[in-house]
């Protein structure tokens, strides 16, 4: 009696630890083809010795709902940060209490005359989804930067999750509160990157223009950078909590493609 006991707990933890290494098909960014323009795919802020530290995989949709069935699962735990400097101000994420868990794209370089990029995906967000009011997450950054220039860089383009609950770009609301969890929604972003005032950014949910914005200066550094995932920081305007910690969450993306005709992108395919 005591063998069967014996080798039922063995073939208990065999199973578990099989069934936790098959719970993922990569933690390596690069698992994923995001296109051309996309580039060599980073983990943003946490140091080469630190990737292990990260909570960010290529699996399987575990939603079964993801018209593209391998997914990309941020899942940072409260506490998470890199060590990563931000660019030669001696600050990094753990210094400064952020929660990042992003993938960063190479840097697009500026072109003597306008050019327009595409990016889309589907994302997901969880039922149990924090509702945390002092968490608002980014979720998609357009980075415009200089390596002549130190320093950190405020996204010139960005779409975040509301204190509300929204998926909010440019003041307007890409997804309402009562839309957002427990379902796949598809998000294209369509820029025309220019140093004259003849730039836009559009952003399309489900197939539909949400938010607009033309006559722009949109090329104002020489290098563009696309991150997405999930990253939020304390902002000076928030009396947050002693202490307080930004919570462990989940958000799934899917079929993440960079292009430059709207045709081309995972998601339209």
């Amino acid at each position: 009696m005591k063998n069967i006991i014996k080798y039922s707990i063995i073939f208990f933890f065999l199973v578990s630890s099989i069934s936790n290494a098959n719970d993922y098909l990569s933690r390596d960014p690069n698992y994923i083809d995001r296109g051309k323009l996309w580039g060599n795919a980073h983990i943003s802020n946490f140091t080469k010795n630190e990737l292990s530290k990260h909570n960010y995989k290529v699996k399987k949709d575990p939603t079964g709902l993801s018209p593209i069935n391998l997914i990309e699962d941020f899942s940072p735990k409260k506490g998470d940060c890199g060590t990563e400097e931000h660019r030669g101000t001696g600050i990094n994420d753990c210094i400064s209490g952020r929660l990042r868990l992003e993938v960063g794209s190479k840097k697009i370089k500026k072109k003597n005359k306008p050019f327009e990029t595409w990016l889309g995906y589907y994302i997901f967000f969880p039922k149990n989804f924090p509702e945390d009011k002092y968490f608002n997450p980014y979720i998609t950054q357009f980075y415009l930067s200089s390596n002549l220039q130190k320093g950190g860089f405020a996204p010139k383009f960005a779409a975040s999750l509301t204190r509300n609950r929204e998926i909010t770009a440019n003041g307007k609301i890409i997804i309402s509160k009562e839309n957002l969890k427990g379902k796949w929604h598809k998000i294209e972003y369509h820029i025309r990157w220019s140093t004259k005032k003849d730039g836009f950014f559009r952003i399309y949910h489900n197939g539909l223009l949400k938010s607009e914005q033309n006559n722009l200066i949109t090329m104002t550094h020489d290098q563009v950078q696309i991150k997405y995932g999930t990253y939020m920081h304390k902002d000076n305007n928030t009396m947050y909590p002693p202490e307080y910690k930004f919570p462990s969450h989940s958000i799934y993306y899917s079929g993440v493609n960079i292009s430059k005709s709207r045709d081309k992108l995972k998601v339209n395919q």
